[in-house]
């Protein structure tokens, strides 16, 4: 595909997708705990959690995902209670890449079987999220309940066995609700989503209720559960992404801006009992030197008192680094056409310069070309021949490599100008353009148009 985006002269845009080859008689299923763990623990205080399935597969066969309820949410203490349309899931749109999610986009309740996901025709490898959750939890028997649920792996029109893999369930009910939970957080939007994206908004705040019941010896922590990661498995540097604190009601600075860290991060540390609502406010810096991606993790917010740390609640944050594929010529002058004014017969020969910049984040090589159109001519229309028209490149810094060094005729048609490092690095140089006027032309200003094309390679 190409395609051309036109600034202040005219450039090329190509997009070329290799395939991903895998290895041969591959046909797998796994999941992962978004938070970690083996078991999927649900509770008034954690009332959504994150599964993420991946499916391997290099059959070149159209594939399905299925859930199957093996075991419903039976009590512990009494079998005959059960937890039915309370135990809800939804999909995590953009999650996958290649085939379809079957997943509601709503919590919906989990029912006996469902399918999640179909591939697409080539039966692509993928990954996607599933959101499992409670509602309407204080209508619930106290007790602790226990269920089983499979994920089955099925060929469609193929031979291939299925592949099943089983998640045990655990919600836990307390007996005393009436007083709710001694922290909450929430976001601005009420979604469990830190969202950040630097073209559309810089910054996103979460806001931490304490009960003031918290007297004393209490602190809050919060922890990534692993990096900002894309689908892909590229990741984003956290000194990126930045957080502070501040109190709401004196409004004074609790904790500066400071990079988040796989290490847990102390966020309030109790000190006055009115100090009891707190915004945490996340923000991204520059993102220029990252890939174009989605970047995503989970920030797990502890409660430490006397000692003991446990979970108060997660939000899923994700950073949002839009594509960049973009070039600005700059003609000497910042003038709109490559032109040459004046021109007499015996003249020195006159110069003129185009500075090329790329800005990119797509981490794959490319390229640049030019494309001249016409001859070089006065508005009478006469041309001045091609022997007399040269041109040549310099490096600015350059990390890629410029293809003429040196003057060289300029000839109609397409050049290649300039051929990128093997990391795809944003970069820029210039093009000089030199003309001499033979003894029989006629004096006058010379021009004419120039396309500057950048191609993925």
């Amino acid at each position: 595909m190409k395609a051309k985006i036109i600034v202040i002269l005219t450039f090329g845009l190509l997009f070329i997708v290799a395939p991903d080859y895998s290895r041969a008689d591959i046909f797998d299923l796994s999941y992962t705990l978004t938070e970690g763990g083996f078991k999927l623990e649900l509770s008034p205080l954690n009332l959504r959690r994150g599964v993420r399935l991946r499916i391997n597969s290099d059959i070149n066969t159209r594939y399905e995902v299925m859930q199957r309820i093996i075991k419903p949410l039976q009590s512990v203490d009494n079998p005959a209670v059960t937890i039915r349309d309370n135990f809800v899931f939804q999909g995590l749109r953009g999650t996958n890449r290649f085939g379809t999610l079957r997943l509601p986009i709503n919590e919906t309740p989990v029912r006996s079987q469902e399918i999640l996901y179909t591939s697409d025709t080539q039966g692509s490898p993928d990954t996607f999220t599933i959101i499992y959750g409670l509602t309407n939890h204080q209508d619930l028997p106290a007790g602790e309940y226990l269920g089983r649920i499979s994920f089955i792996l099925n060929p469609i029109n193929a031979s291939r066995a299925q592949v099943t893999k089983i998640l045990d369930v655990r919600v836990s009910i307390s007996q005393d609700r009436t007083k709710g939970p001694a922290i909450e957080i929430t976001t601005a939007s009420g979604s469990k989503l830190v969202s950040l994206n630097p073209k559309r908004k810089d910054s996103s705040e979460v806001l931490i209720k304490i009960d003031p019941r918290l007297k004393q010896n209490f602190s809050i922590t919060q922890l990534l559960s692993n990096h900002l990661e894309s689908a892909q498995g590229d990741r984003i540097d956290l000194e990126a992404v930045q957080f502070s604190v501040k109190e709401v009601k004196s409004g004074s600075l609790v904790k500066p801006f400071s990079p988040l860290s796989l290490r847990p991060q102390k966020l309030f540390s109790f000190a006055d009992p009115g100090a009891n609502q707190l915004i945490v406010t996340y923000r991204v810096n520059n993102l220029s030197g990252e890939k174009f991606g989605k970047y995503a993790s989970q920030i797990n917010y502890l409660l430490e008192d006397k000692g003991v740390q446990t979970k108060i609640d997660s939000l899923r944050i994700e950073v949002e680094n839009e594509r960049i594929f973009d070039l600005v010529a700059t003609p000497q002058g910042k003038k709109y056409n490559l032109e040459f004014r004046n021109l007499k017969p015996h003249q020195t020969p006159k110069k003129d310069e185009v500075i090329i910049q790329i800005n990119t984040n797509l981490g794959k090589p490319y390229q640049v070309t030019q494309n001249i159109n016409s001859d070089l001519v006065n508005k009478e229309g006469e041309s001045i021949p091609s022997e007399y028209f040269t041109f040549y490149t310099e490096n600015i810094e350059t990390k890629g490599k410029i293809q003429y060094s040196s003057k060289t005729n300029v000839k109609k048609g397409e050049t290649i100008l300039f051929v990128s490092d093997e990391y795809g690095s944003a970069d820029k140089f210039k093009v000089i353009y030199e003309l001499g006027c033979p003894e029989k032309s006629e004096p006058g200003d010379y021009s004419t148009q120039v396309t500057y094309s950048l191609l993925e390679m």
